[in-house]
């Protein structure tokens, strides 16, 4: 298994390290697009993921993980070169279209494979600490990626996408290295015995209604699912506005990459520390101080000086390393099958990017019709919005201890199983 873990962690390092990540509104500018249209890509991204992400959640819970994950990363490899073709809006939503496939492939697949991996051995109460770790391996590969992207912006915007798509390669390499878990595998041969090889869209169906049945039956998981795209959608508009904030900062390409690399180290150390900061903390403060924190650096950000910006920022990425660690923990610990693993996850994201699809456009109205900053308030009214929605679905938490057996009203299920449970005896140790 030790080779498999490995492999995984160097997956997720490769196929994240997208080298153009910081820089994609300055190219998208300098070919023509404007802010709302750049904005607009967002929501194009974001459709993509909605129509495809289900489906191919259930591709890889069909003909397995790891080829769903290596063929994902063809696929943004070949959008990353595709880009470079790109001169006008159509051309450019034609490769977010297929950048979007890419990552649909993988998400849901990458997670579900080590959730499985982690059962095959009897170990998934390892499964926040490991995922803590392979976030960690993300973002290390992010910031690495922006400190590569801004030496190789500075010469040109078209290098960070050609050395992505090369990355990317890698990426699918290394997925094809690994080995499917004994469960997958098994569920895989019982799937074959009874059905063709081939991919059908009947059997495509009969998984996603069962991912349908899964979500439905538990109200403890579609509260975490709202809980992710809530979170998510705030996290992701960063993507788009650090980069025109910087810019009114007087930031070179050169010192963004070394801003991005500096954020991405951040986000990767609390991802990797996620199980000691979750098992020193309440789950009411866990669960409600990340929107917060995000909520009230969306309202500062751009109004206080350079410096104060990037502490900012900081704060933001703390958030954003904790996210996937912790909110696939409490998604993971409550779906028991693993044949609806991967389209339960798949669900998730597609109900996230739902909420980025509607949220861009608007944010591209409101930042050219009147200021950036105005965009900038406009995602805090966001995360107050989604912090209040979820409040209400489920009423906040009592104060435990997280770690311990905690006693929730049996008509509302907890959407943490045990928010920290499977850290307790890691946080003790270490």
């Amino acid at each position: 298994m030790s080779k498999n873990i490995r492999l995984y962690y160097l997956y997720r390092a490769l196929s994240c390290a997208h080298v153009f990540k910081p820089f994609t509104y300055f190219f998208a500018i300098s070919r023509g697009l404007s802010m709302f249209q750049f904005m607009l890509l967002y929501t194009i991204f974001s459709s993509a993921v909605i129509l495809l992400e289900v489906p191919t959640g259930a591709w890889a819970d069909r003909l397995g993980r790891r080829w769903s994950m290596a063929l994902g990363a063809v696929l943004m490899a070949f959008a990353s070169i595709g880009y470079l073709l790109a001169h006008s809006f159509a051309v450019f939503a034609l490769f977010e279209f297929l950048f979007a496939a890419g990552l649909t492939l993988t998400s849901g697949a990458d997670s579900a494979f080590l959730f499985d991996m982690l059962r095959d051995a009897g170990r998934e109460d390892e499964y926040r600490r490991l995922e803590g770790k392979a976030s960690y391996s993300k973002h290390m590969g992010l910031a690495v990626a922006a400190l590569v992207g801004g030496v190789l912006a500075s010469i040109d915007l078209r290098l960070p996408y050609v050395v992505t798509g090369i990355v990317s390669l890698g990426a699918a390499a290394s997925a094809l290295g690994m080995t499917e878990p004994t469960a997958v595998t098994r569920m895989l041969h019982q799937g074959a015995a009874a059905a063709p090889k081939r991919l059908d869209w009947a059997a495509l169906m009969g998984y996603m209604k069962g991912a349908v049945r899964t979500i439905s039956k538990s109200r403890g998981l579609l509260w975490a699912i709202l809980y992710s795209a809530m979170l998510f959608v705030v996290i992701r508009m960063s993507d788009a506005l650090y980069q025109p904030v910087l810019k009114e900062q007087g930031f070179s390409f050169l010192a963004m990459g070394v801003v991005f690399a500096g954020l991405n180290v951040v986000a990767s150390l609390w991802a990797r520390n996620v199980c000691r900061i979750t098992g020193k903390l309440t789950d009411r403060v866990v669960l409600w101080s990340l929107p917060v924190l995000l909520i009230v650096s969306y309202l500062l950000l751009d109004t206080l000086g350079p410096v104060m910006s990037i502490l900012l920022m900081v704060a933001q990425y703390s958030v954003t390393g904790m996210y996937s660690p912790f909110t696939k923990s409490l998604i993971n610990h409550r779906v028991e099958a693993s044949s609806v693993r991967a389209t339960v996850l798949s669900a998730e994201s597609a109900v996230k990017r739902l909420a980025v699809a509607v949220v861009s456009p608007i944010l591209g109205v409101l930042i050219s019709v009147y200021s950036l900053r105005a965009g900038l308030y406009a995602c805090a009214a966001v995360g107050v919005a989604g912090t209040i929605m979820v409040l209400l679905m489920r009423g906040a938490p009592k104060s435990e201890r997280v770690g311990r057996d905690v006693s929730l009203s049996p008509q509302v299920p907890s959407p943490a199983v045990s928010l920290g449970g499977e850290c307790q005896s890691r946080v003790s140790s270490s």
